[in-house]
């Protein structure tokens, strides 16, 4: 597909982001390519300034990812794969695992899927971006029927037709269209993970035994769910030359003993949840250097819910929208979707095919149906992650089914 630059209808349209994850720069990207006016505003200072979470897996989005943003920056996202031998073609299943035992019970359908790295493809998606970075928004309001104004803390503002929320869980934008309900729901569990460079030697056994990628299951004595995955081989980046970095992360539903928990710290917290696992992976557990950083994960949702859209001048994309449990894997590639469908429901506005209004009430109709279904099929996952009983007996088409999105 050729790059599509701006038509004097597409001038008419100034998209004003909130936020720069990665919902917001594919929607910014796909803009970019159809040659419609945008900018990106970001509170961070800078794309490093903080950590960007562990691994990120794209799969049936990749089509439409490639499809919508220019070529040099799908070809950068590509290369921040966990394992660049695999290409960008490979078509794998992932393995769920008796966490007891260590042996692979069920797969997640086959399908191609790339597992990157969430920092790098975050910094490929700012290539040639119009970002302006340290802008923590205060409010946005309407100016008039066709357009809305942005103010930052830093005592900037800026107009455009366009104000599109793709600020997070907590979103700030999402605050202000939902004053009642904006708030995201706690789900019912704790969760704790990590990430630190190991040596192959130490790794190997867990690579042959289960998978060399990427694994997730539940320990049927504690219904303990765990996820593991690479995150780099060996280049010599970070201090980790000639190591292998990888994440893992354990969660489980609240109960009473967690009141034991309060007085450990992280570190202590996660040795003792790995310790109930299967040799192989508790002895991965126990090369966790000291130093590492153990770090609890706040774990919410948000139901998509009713919020107001000022006649098609204000919307929300990602986490924003459709803030869901990380159990399917899906709330990054409904986040890329959301980017591309407002992006050509945007292009059809500028070339006069339909009113800015309808392109953004199209965009929301589809958006709030997928995004529903989604929050609630991840939620029904997150509770079958932490019940060994139900997946090896009826089995979780929520947890273990086809991706959808």
């Amino acid at each position: 597909m050729a790059i599509q630059y701006a038509t004097p209808a597409a001038q008419k349209i100034h998209v004003l982001i909130i936020g720069g994850g990665i919902a917001g720069l594919t929607l910014a990207q796909a803009l970019r390519r159809y040659g419609i006016s945008y900018t990106v505003f970001e509170r961070d200072e800078s794309p490093i300034i903080r950590p960007q979470g562990w691994g990120i897996s794209l799969h049936s989005t990749l089509i439409t990812l490639e499809n919508h943003v220019p070529p040099d920056v799908y070809d950068a996202i590509c290369q921040a794969q966990v394992n660049p031998e695999a290409g960008r073609d490979e078509v794998r299943g992932v393995p769920y695992v008796n966490l007891d035992t260590g042996k692979v019970e069920h797969w997640v359908p086959k399908s191609k899927r790339l597992r990157l790295r969430r920092d790098q493809v975050r910094l490929s998606m700012t290539k040639d971006c119009n970002i302006k970075w340290g802008k923590k928004l205060i409010t946005i309001e309407r100016i008039d029927d066709n357009g809305v104004r942005a103010s930052f803390e830093d005592g900037t503002s800026y107009t455009g037709t366009l104000i599109v929320g793709a600020d997070g869980a907590f979103s700030a934008v999402r605050r202000i269209l939902a004053p009642k309900d904006w708030h995201p729901r706690r789900l019912p569990c704790n969760a704790i993970g990590t990430s630190y460079f190991i040596s192959e030697t130490k790794i190997r056994k867990l690579r042959e035994e289960v998978d060399p990628l990427y694994f997730f299951g539940t320990d049927p004595k504690t219904n303990t769910y765990s996820f593991w995955s690479m995150l780099q081989q060996p280049n010599g980046e970070d201090g980790g030359d000639g190591l292998y970095k990888m994440q893992l992360y354990f969660s489980w539903i609240h109960a009473d003993d967690d009141r034991e928990l309060k007085g450990m710290s992280p570190a202590e917290v996660f040795r003792l949840k790995g310790s109930t696992m299967f040799p192989t992976l508790g002895a991965v557990v126990d090369e966790m250097p000291d130093d590492a950083l153990v770090s609890y994960v706040n774990l919410v949702e948000w139901p998509v819910v009713a919020w107001g859209n000022w006649d098609g001048l204000a919307m929300l994309a990602g986490d924003s929208a459709h803030c869901m449990s990380i159990y399917r894997g899906e709330g990054v590639n409904h986040g890329i979707i959301d980017g591309c469908v407002l992006a050509d429901a945007l292009k059809r506005a500028a070339d006069g095919i339909v009113s800015p209004q309808r392109a953004v009430r199209d965009y929301e109709v589809e958006m709030r149906a997928r995004g529903k279904e989604a929050v609630d099929v991840s939620h029904q996952a997150c509770l079958d992650a932490h019940d060994y009983g139900i997946i090896s007996g009826e089995g979780s088409f929520a947890l273990l089914g086809a991706k959808k999105v």
